[in-house]
């Protein structure tokens, strides 16, 4: 299979490479390929409808803090506690490395680490609001909503 190429010149001098189109090079997909690609948009769309379940939108809000910190009384991170963590401000951000570090300690461990990191990176111009494993906390859906009214 190759490609015819033709080389022409501007009138400024400059050369440049055209290609033609080649039928040969050209194919129609395959059954296994149109398949494949039908088996995979049916995943992406799955994948979506679960997303966007109401159920789970509502379990995903529900999760109640471990621990709050603010900057200047804005929100800027969130560790909760099911082991995420939410960045409200990239200046709260504590690298990949320390993260998936929070991530492979055990529950508290690595919640207190994760909020140790971002505390240590912000100073003492951030405030943490600890809430702790039990008891009251602020869910999810408060601490972002709260976080984007700020924003704007």
């Amino acid at each position: 299979m190759t490609s015819s190429l033709s080389t022409s010149s501007f009138s400024l001098g400059q050369s440049y490479v055209a290609r033609r189109f080649d039928p040969s090079m050209s194919r129609a997909p395959t059954a296994e390929e149109i398949s494949q690609r039908k088996q995979e948009a049916a995943k992406q769309a799955a994948g979506l409808a679960e997303a966007n379940d109401p159920a789970k939108i509502a379990a995903y809000k529900s999760v109640k803090a471990h621990t709050v910190v603010r900057m200047n009384g804005e929100i800027v991170a969130a560790a909760y506690r099911d082991g995420t963590a939410d960045y409200h401000r990239n200046a709260a951000f504590i690298g990949l490395d320390a993260a998936t570090y929070a991530n492979q300690l055990a529950g508290p461990q690595g919640r207190d680490y994760m909020v140790n990191a971002i505390m240590k990176k912000l100073g003492n111009r951030a405030v943490e609001e600890r809430y702790g494993e039990t008891g009251w906390a602020p869910n999810r859906g408060a601490i972002d909503k709260e976080a984007n009214a700020s924003k704007a």
